[in-house]
């Protein structure tokens, strides 16, 4: 899968999307991505999964929407 990255046209500044990272799942044969920026307006990081053997892509997950947050009382 190819992915076009776009400059955010400042100096410096690193293209859209950036990958900050990587999982792999070796037992489950997956690897996921930790992006971010993919358009001017998404800041939160999104996991682009995909399986290790043929390269299908699985999904892509926002961590931050899937967990609850903690409820102080």
């Amino acid at each position: 899968m190819q992915v076009k990255r776009v400059g955010k046209g400042e100096l410096r500044a690193s293209p859209n999307p950036l990958a900050n990272g990587l999982i792999v799942d070796g037992a489950d044969h997956r690897i996921a991505l930790r992006m971010t920026g993919e358009d001017t307006n998404w800041t939160a990081e999104t996991w682009w999964v995909y399986r290790l053997s043929t390269g299908q892509e699985l999904g892509r997950y926002t961590p931050e929407k899937l967990i609850e947050p903690k409820r102080v009382s």
